[in-house]
């Protein structure tokens, strides 16, 4: 009846009926199996944990009770015990595909990325013919920078079903980072076709739209981007693009530190073009804005927000990232800056001061990795250990700008293991004093960085950056270049190549660089 009432979707009346089955005979799994897969689908995962511990205190050997309960531990964020249950299962049940699945899932949830590859080839090589597993191997092949293979799994996929939303989803983004934007749309249109409400197949249209030049369409799908986030709790008008001769404008930063240096390139303009212009944004960025734009009254995030703000003074309103919506629709519409943001003049000779007791020779920041990382962002990021060739340059002086995990760690085991030497100047804190990174990059004569925030902001400042990336990075716009921040090279990793590759050619170029100018 439990099942039957489940199929009719009377969720409430079905666990009620799971319920009795189980009080009436608690030995039977299949009656804790059903109550807890229904559990599941009404958000009562605690309560599903527990029955499915039930179940399996009464059948070790319930391989399959095994497999789901590590998917909720997982959800939990108990990765360690999801992958103990998970493990047992396939000891259970080596041939259970769900299990290899899942399995795959917590491996890449704990950054164990190429293990999670081989546990997806295993549920495909049981069940061959389920898009499912073919799609998630996709997705780990290509977070361990193997788009090429992860091509092929999504085409083998779509081979049978040409209709898969998320073999279509997957393909288009994969094509998107290969140079493909046309390719990548006709993927992204298949998908939409199939689910014309998902906002995501909406929003990553708007990223091989830019790079193709479909500027208006491409914002547009932008905008998506805030389908499921939260805005600020601005009730103005947002701006539409329309003259503001004689108005007031109120900007606010979205996302992080980096996406506001960057979108930033617009905001003297906005404000150029409106009566008054407030920007709130980031505490850590407010004296480096505040000194950089003395037109703009920049204020903090706040909640509730900062007077300011009210909405009386203001006649409109615009996240940052909306700016170039309406201030970059064409590649002719980005100015060949020399910096907009202006770090703090004492700070910068105090700098200038310290760096020159380090000695003869220029003076290179460095930062290898975010302080964010998760399976979708490891593969943008290489090991301090991988910069030796570079770090061992004579003539040159390196500082450390890394921020998150344990740098000093790490930089003292380089420096143990191969005798480079890193500058780490512990009295600044990369994280929380940007306006004092801001100052110590004025002071150096290079950046060396994956894409970070740090170097947004060095472009941002107008300062030599080599910033190493993957391909397809659509701020690039379909150029060789970085539109937004013109002092920024950006070094591309080509498919299948390594960071060890890139970094031995910025080694070479960097001794080239030095020769010239001994």
């Amino acid at each position: 009846l439990g099942v039957v009432l489940e199929k009719r979707g009377d969720a409430d009346a079905a666990i009620a009926c799971h319920r009795e089955a189980v009080e009436a005979e608690p030995e039977h799994v299949g009656a804790h199996r059903n109550l807890a897969a229904l559990l599941v689908d009404t958000g009562e995962s605690d309560e599903a944990i527990a029955t499915l511990r039930q179940a399996i205190a009464i059948d070790p050997g319930f391989a399959e009770g095994h497999s789901r309960l590590g998917v909720l531990l997982k959800k939990a964020g108990k990765l360690g015990e999801a992958l103990a249950v998970i493990q047992r299962a396939l000891e259970l049940d080596p041939e259970l595909d769900e299990a290899h699945n899942e399995l795959g899932n917590v491996l890449l949830e704990d950054v164990q990325i190429g293990e999670a590859v081989k546990s997806y080839r295993n549920a495909v090589k049981v069940a061959p013919n389920y898009p499912l597993y073919r799609n998630n191997l996709a997705v780990a092949l290509r977070y361990t920078d193997r788009s090429l293979e992860a091509v092929d799994e999504c085409r083998k996929v779509l081979a049978d079903y040409p209709d898969n939303f998320d073999a279509n989803n997957i393909l288009g983004d994969l094509l998107a980072e290969l140079g493909e934007p046309v390719a990548a749309l006709e993927h992204f249109e298949r998908a939409w076709a199939t689910q014309p409400d998902d906002p995501n197949i909406l929003h990553n249209r708007a990223y091989p739209l830019l790079v193709k030049g479909d500027w208006e369409e491409g914002y547009e799908a932008l905008e998506y981007r805030w389908q499921g986030r939260e805005k600020r709790p601005f009730t103005h008008p947002e701006w539409d693009g329309s003259d503001l001769t004689g108005k007031s404008l109120l900007v606010w930063s979205e996302q992080g530190v980096g996406d506001t240096v960057l979108f930033a390139s617009c905001l003297g303009e906005a404000a150029a073009l409106a009566a008054r212009c407030v920007f709130e944004t980031d505490i850590r960025l407010v004296p480096l804005f505040a000194r950089s734009f003395p037109e703009i009254e920049v204020v903090s995030f706040d909640d509730p927000p900062d007077p300011r703000t009210a909405v009386t003074p203001h006649d409109f309103q615009a996240p940052v990232g909306s700016l170039p919506r309406w201030l970059r629709r064409g590649h002719d519409s980005f100015p060949a800056h020399h910096g907009y943001l202006k770090a703090d003049p004492e700070a910068v000779a105090a700098w200038h001061s310290r760096l020159a007791q380090l000695g003869e020779g220029p003076k290179i920041g460095i930062v290898w990795r975010s302080s964010v990382i998760a399976y979708e962002r490891q593969r943008h990021y290489s090991e301090l250990a991988q910069w030796v060739p570079l770090l061992s340059i004579p003539g040159a002086h390196f500082v450390n700008l890394q921020y998150g995990g344990d740098p000093a760690a790490e930089i003292a085991e380089v420096e143990r293991s191969t005798g480079a030497e890193i500058h780490n100047f512990a009295d600044l804190d990369p994280y929380n004093d940007i306006d004092g990174s801001a100052a110590l990059l004025e002071a150096l004569d290079l950046l060396i960085s994956p894409e970070s925030s740090t170097a947004w902001l060095a472009g941002a400042l107008g300062k030599t950056a080599w910033v190493m990336c993957l391909p397809g990075d659509w701020r690039m716009l379909g150029t060789e270049h970085l539109p937004w921040l013109p002092s920024v090279r950006m070094i591309v990793k080509p498919v299948g190549d390594s960071w060890d590759t890139v970094i031995g050619h910025l080694a070479q170029e960097l001794r080239r660089l030095l020769a010239s100018v001994a």
